[in-house]
C-alpha cells in the first residue's frame, strides 16, 4: 500500500516527537551512564572492570539469543492483530528462559575459556539479565511501534538512575567490587521492565502458533543474525583481549570503549528506533529513503567525525582529565578506537533504512564479514603481545564494514555516490579542521595547565573551530539538509539557506 502524503506528513509529526522524547532520554541516560561510569571506574581500577566485562561480553550476546530477533517484527509489519502479540511473547519468554539456564550451566566453560575462574559466579548473577531483557521486548517494541517513546525513555533512564546512582555506586564505595556493577545492572533490569509492562499493558495471554508465525520467525532469524554478527563486530576484539591477556588489559581496553560507545550506543539506540519506526511506514516510497539516506550521512558525520577526530589526537589529555592517574595506560588505545567509532556511527546511522525495505539479508552479510574480518585480524594482532595492535586492526576491519554498508544502501536506494561523497566531504573538512584546533590548543597549554584544564579549553575552541568551519562550508552550499533545517530560523541563517539550496539542491 502506497502511504499518501498525508500520511507522511502525519508520521513526520509523530516521528518528530518521537525524536523529541528520544532525544531527551538519549541525554539524561548519558548524562547518569558516563557519570556513574566514571565515578566508578575512579573508584575500581581496571582489574574489577576487566572481570566485569567479562560477564558483560556473554550477556551482551546471550541478549541478543533471548530477544531471538522476533520482537522487532511489532515494528516492521504494517498490520499486527493480538494473536501476533501474544505469539512473539510466548517466544521471548521461551527464549530467555532457555538462554539464561544455558549460561548457569556453562558458566564454568566460559570462565575457562577466559582463562578466570572468578567470572564463573558473575556469568550465573548475571545470566538472570538476559531473562528480564527477553521478555521486556514485546512492550518495548509495542511503544516503539506506536512512536510513543516519553515511557519508553521514563523507563530507560529511571533503570539507569537506581541500578547504577542508588545501587552501584554506593555499593561500590562499601567496598563490594565487582559486585557493584553487577547488582547496579539487574536492578536496571528489573526497573526497566516493570515501568514498560506499566505503560504498554500487554496480554497477558500466552500462544504457540499463529497464521503468520512463519513470517515472523522468518524475520527474526534474519534480524537475529545481523544483531549477533552486530554484536561480533563490536565484542569479539573484547573476546580476544579477554582471551589472550590478563583482566587488567582488558578492563582498559573496555573503560576506554565504553568512554565513547556510550555516546554512540544511546545516539544510535534512539535514532535507530525512531527512524525504523517512521521509515517502515514508507517503504514503498523509494525516493523518501534516498533522500533520508543522504540527509543522514550529512547531518551524522557532521556531529561524529568533529567529536571523534578530535579526541583521536589528545588521547592522553582525555583519559588523564576523565579517569585519573589510575587509567593513563589505556590512553594509546583511545585513538584507535575513537577512529572506530566514528565509523561505527556512521554506518550505524544508515542500517535502519536497510530494515525498512527488507533488506536485513543485506547487513546480515555485510556484519558477517565485518565479524570474520576483526576475528581474523584481531587475532593474528594479538600474537605480537600489544593490546594496542588489536585495537588497530578492529578499527580497519570497521571502517572497511562502514564503507560497504554504505555503498550497498547507495545501490539499494538508486543513489548516485558522487551526492553520497559530497554528502560527507564537508563533515570531513570540518573534522579535520576542529581536531587541528583542538590538538594545538593542547600542545601549548601541556606545559602550564592541569589535564582538566586543557580538556575544558579544547572543547571550547574546538567549538568555535566547528562552528565557525560549518558556517563557511554552509556559505559554499556543502550542507543543504542542514540548511533546509536552519531555514526554520529564519533571521539567523535564512540568506545561508537560500545559498546552500541554489548552489546545491538536495536530488
Amino acid at each position: 500500500m502506497t502511504v499518501s502524503s498525508t500520511d507522511n506528513s502525519t508520521l513526520g509529526k509523530r516521528a518528530m516527537r518521537a525524536a523529541s522524547w528520544g532525544y531527551a532520554g538519549m541525554v539524561a541516560k548519558l548524562v547518569i551512564q558516563l557519570g556513574s561510569q566514571i565515578f566508578l571506574a575512579r573508584l575500581l581500577g581496571p582489574e574489577t572492570y576487566g572481570l566485569f566485562a567479562i560477564g558483560a561480553i556473554v550477556i551482551g550476546l546471550s541478549n541478543f539469543l533471548a530477544d531471538a530477533g522476533i520482537g522487532a517484527v511489532l515494528v516492521q509489519r504494517e498490520e499486527i492483530d493480538e494473536p501476533m502479540i501474544q505469539f512473539v511473547q510466548t517466544f521471548q519468554w521461551l527464549a530467555g528462559l532457555a538462554v539464561a539456564g544455558l549460561l548457569l550451566i556453562s558458566a564454568p566453560i566460559i570462565a575457562d575459556f577466559f582463562h578466570e575462574p572468578r567470572a564463573i559466579n558473575i556469568i550465573r548473577a548475571m545470566s538472570g539479565i538476559c531473562f528480564l531483557s527477553a521478555i521486556s521486548s514485546v512492550p518495548a517494541n509495542l511503544l516503539r511501534r506506536r512512536l510513543d517513546f516519553k515511557p519508553l525513555q521514563v523507563a530507560q533512564v529511571s533503570g539507569f538512575f537506581v541500578g547504577y546512582v542508588l545501587v552501584g555506586i554506593p555499593s561500590a564505595w562499601f567496598g563490594m567490587g565487582v559486585w557493584s556493577l553487577v547488582f547496579a545492572w539487574l536492578v536496571q533490569a528489573l526497573v526497566n521492565l516493570f515501568l514498560l509492562y506499566r505503560a504498554a499493558r500487554p496480554s497477558w495471554r500466552f500462544r504457540l502458533s499463529t497464521p503468520h508465525a512463519r513470517d515472523a520467525l522468518r524475520f527474526g532469524g534474519n534480524a537475529l543474525l545481523s544483531n549477533v554478527f552486530t554484536w561480533a563486530g563490536t565484542s569479539v576484539d573484547k573476546v580476544i583481549i579477554g582471551r589472550f591477556f590478563p583482566a587488567a588489559d582488558l578492563g582498559l581496553y573496555n573503560v576506554a570503549n565504553n568512554l565513547l560507545s556510550t555516546a554512540v550506543t544511546q545516539l544510535l539506540s534512539t535514532l535507530q528506533s525512531v527512524l525504523f519506526s517512521a521509515s517502515s511506514r514508507m517503504a514503498t516510497d523509494r525516493d523518501q529513503i534516498r533522500r533520508s539516506f543522504l540527509a543522514l550521512l550529512e547531518i551524522g558525520t557532521l556531529i561524529l567525525l568533529p567529536i571523534f577526530l578530535s579526541i583521536a589526537v589528545v588521547p592522553d589529555v582525555v583519559m588523564a582529565a576523565v579517569y585519573g592517574s589510575k587509567w593513563v595506560a589505556g590512553a594509546e588505545l583511545l585513538t584507535p578506537i575513537a577512529l572506530s567509532m566514528a565509523m561505527y556511527g556512521i554506518s550505524g546511522l544508515v542500517t535502519p533504512l536497510l530494515w525498512s525495505i527488507g533488506r536485513v539479508d543485506v547487513e546480515s552479510r555485510i556484519q558477517l564479514a565485518g565479524a570474520i574480518c576483526i576475528v581474523a585480524a584481531g587475532w593474528w594482532a594479538a600474537q605480537t603481545g600489544q593490546v594496542v595492535h588489536v585495537a588497530w586492526a578492529v578499527t580497519a576491519c570497521v571502517a572497511a564494514r562502514s564503507v560497504f554498508t554504505t555503498i550497498w544502501l547507495a545501490r539499494l536506494t538508486s543513489t548516485n555516490l558522487p551526492y553520497v561523497v559530497g554528502a560527507i566531504m564537508g563533515s570531513l573538512i570540518v573534522g579535520i579542521t576542529t581536531a587541528a584546533g583542538v590538538y594545538f590548543v593542547c600542545r601549548e597549554l601541556q606545559s602550564v595547565a592541569t589535564a582538566p584544564l586543557m580538556l575544558l579549553v579544547a572543547v571550547a575552541i574546538g567549538l568555535v573551530v566547528f562552528i565557525a568551519s560549518t558556517l563557511v562550508l554552509c556559505r559554499l552550499g556543502r550542507f543543504p539538509v542542514l540548511m533546509l533545517l536552519a531555514g526554520r530560523v529564519p533571521r539567523l541563517v535564512r540568506y545561508l539557506t537560500v545559498l546552500g539550496l541554489t548552489r546545491r539542491g538536495i536530488p
